[in-house]
């Protein structure tokens, strides 16, 4: 053997060293690179859920943006913001000084030409006055009275009388019509542990409160539950007005005697006023010359009295006055926006849909609202999508269409402004095979996954059909797999 190797040249033997160096790093460097980390999953059942989750702002369903019709200084503001209105109350007032004299020598111009044109002396003006005086007078306390009525003794009966459970307490005060609401209580996730479904005079949803008044509807009232009490599957009632309760005939009478009152006195009223009229007619001798003077006159009254009445910023309903941009003594422009009112009686969220979501939306979608000044707990709001424009917007170059979305169950945590996103499920699989979408491997136009592998190596799986995709990730496959296949997923960096 040593002979031989003598009789080799030495350059042919170190060609042959290097070739074993040489392939034993290949082999090396091979044996590596097939050193893969991977993840396994091991397929299962679960609920595959596609949503679109947006942001928006929360605004009141009633909200006008206020402004005066005229020009001018401004002399008096009678609220601040966060003052609650009724509808009619004045806001603020321009100064009208001039158009007060204005309005002074129209009225004298007035009397002279009614003098001048023979007129009765009886004052029809102020009988006038006196007459839409007691009838707004009169109507204030039939409504008074009636909304006494309806308010009178609110009680919640339980339609079966051998409930046991502790009728809720009723709180407020109603400001919509007569009717009865319909309570259905059951278990929910609420702090309390129950929430109540309620229909008939308005329907909806709300949560029982055992600490504090909860807000019943979106006419006034409120509701507090007992502690104490077992709420699952109790019914109950609530009528409005409660004809049920000792004091109803009471509050009834004085509501009829208030209308009786009013019918008469009102009617006493008109008789006055048109004896007084036709008094006039009888007592007046006007020449045609006359009358034409004397309806000018009476026009320029009405035209004064028009222009400074635009000087009066009112309330258009009852609300609350959320933001009031207004300084005594500065001068406003016509239509410039001074102050903005809302109401509580319900809430809505203006959301920008973008237009690759849009098509997965219909007006009724169920929507999860989320305020971002309680994105750390697990507070959210009920709500529905009410309106989808037909029409884009586009916003930076996308095109987004504005949708509107009712929340269901506003309570007082609820400001005008609010940041918030709406989340809502467009299409939803549950407990079907579902398998994180990474997994899935696609290739010229072919759809598998791989299996763990066993004595015969790692296999690939037949084609794949799949279903829903979803926002988290996994997705469905409706075919190709089973419940309780191991799967590999090789974790190669990028």
């Amino acid at each position: 053997m040593k002979t031989f190797f003598k009789k080799i040249p030495r350059s042919l033997i170190w060609i042959l060293v290097l070739i074993v160096i040489v392939g034993s790093v290949i082999f090396v460097t091979r044996s590596k690179g097939n050193d893969i980390p991977t993840e396994i999953y091991t397929v299962e059942q679960r609920d595959v859920i596609e949503e679109v989750v947006i942001a928006g702002s929360i605004d009141s369903v009633s909200r006008v943006d206020l402004s005066f019709n005229v020009s001018g200084r401004v002399e008096t503001i009678r609220v601040e913001e966060g003052d609650e209105v009724q509808a009619g109350d004045s806001i603020a007032t321009l100064d009208a000084d001039e158009l007060e004299a204005e309005l002074r020598n129209a009225q004298a111009e007035l009397a002279s030409v009614r003098a001048d044109a023979d007129v009765t002396t009886v004052d029809i003006d102020a009988a006038l006055q006196q007459l839409e005086k007691t009838k707004k007078e009169q109507d204030t306390r039939v409504q008074n009275a009636y909304r006494a009525l309806l308010n009178n003794d609110l009680r919640v009966y339980a339609e079966d009388p051998s409930d046991e459970a502790e009728a809720p307490l009723v709180s407020g005060t109603y400001t919509g019509a007569e009717g009865v609401y319909t309570l259905s209580a059951y278990n929910s996730a609420s702090d309390s542990g129950y929430s109540y479904r309620f229909s008939g005079l308005e329907r909806g949803t709300g949560t029982v409160y055992v600490d504090a008044p909860g807000r019943l509807g979106t006419q006034g009232l409120f509701l507090t539950f007992s502690e104490e009490s077992v709420y699952t599957d109790t019914d109950w009632t609530l009528p409005i007005p409660n004809t049920r309760s000792s004091t109803y005939q009471q509050v009834l009478n004085t509501y009829n005697e208030a209308v009786a009152t009013r019918d008469r006195v009102v009617a006493d009223a008109e008789d006055d006023y048109d004896r007084l009229r036709a008094q006039e007619e009888t007592t007046t001798t006007r020449t045609p010359k006359a009358q034409a003077r004397l309806l000018q006159a009476e026009a320029r009254v009405d035209a004064i009295r028009a222009q400074i009445s635009e000087r009066v910023l009112r309330a258009p309903f009852a609300g609350v006055v959320a933001s009031l941009d207004l300084e005594v003594g500065e001068i406003v422009g016509q239509n410039d926006v001074v102050a903005t009112l809302v109401n509580d009686k319900g809430y809505e969220m203006i959301v920008e849909v973008p237009e690759i979501d849009v098509a997965k939306l219909s007006v009724g979608d169920p929507v999860e609202v989320i305020l971002d000044a309680f994105q750390d707990t697990d507070i959210t709001w009920e709500g529905h999508i009410t309106h989808i424009d037909v029409i884009n917007t586009d916003i930076d170059g996308v095109p987004v269409y504005e949708t509107t979305v009712a929340i269901d169950n506003p309570d007082a945590r609820i400001r005008v402004g609010m940041s918030a996103r709406a989340r809502i499920i467009t299409e939803r699989k549950d407990n079907v095979i579902a398998i994180p979408g990474y997994f899935v491997v696609e290739e010229q136009g072919n759809t598998y996954v791989y299996f763990e592998a066993g004595e015969e190596g790692q296999s690939r799986s037949e084609a794949l059909t799949l279903g829903l995709r979803g926002s988290d990730g996994f997705v469905e496959v409706i075919e190709g797999i089973s419940l309780g296949d191991t799967l590999v997923h090789e974790l190669r960096s990028e």
